[in-house]
């Protein structure tokens, strides 16, 4: 089901999302809103979630800071997702278990 809310930037360029959109987004204080705009127009809105780094494996917090300092760079190096979901839950498995 599609739904659209209509948003009131505020004095201070600040905007107060419906409570029913961050319960449909997940998010809560703290998460962030990634905003993708080309020929001013707001092309996309992805929901982002602050995740605990001791879900990660070193090895991953290794490959993400590394694609982050190629990504400062200028550089777009490829990131395999399923690699990295696939680690967080093993992380999080092992986390769990303790």
């Amino acid at each position: 089901m599609n739904e659209t809310f209509r948003l009131k930037i505020g004095a201070k360029r600040q905007a107060t999302l419906p409570q029913r959109m961050l319960n449909l987004l997940h998010l809560a204080e703290g998460d962030e809103l990634q905003v993708d705009v080309a020929n001013n127009q707001i092309q996309t809105v992805r929901a982002l979630k602050a995740v605990p780094t001791d879900l990660f494996t070193p090895e991953v917090l290794e490959r993400l800071n590394q694609r982050e300092a190629e990504i400062n760079a200028g550089k777009a190096a490829k990131v395999d997702l399923a690699d990295l979901r696939r680690a967080a839950r093993t992380r999080a498995g092992s986390a769990a278990a303790r």
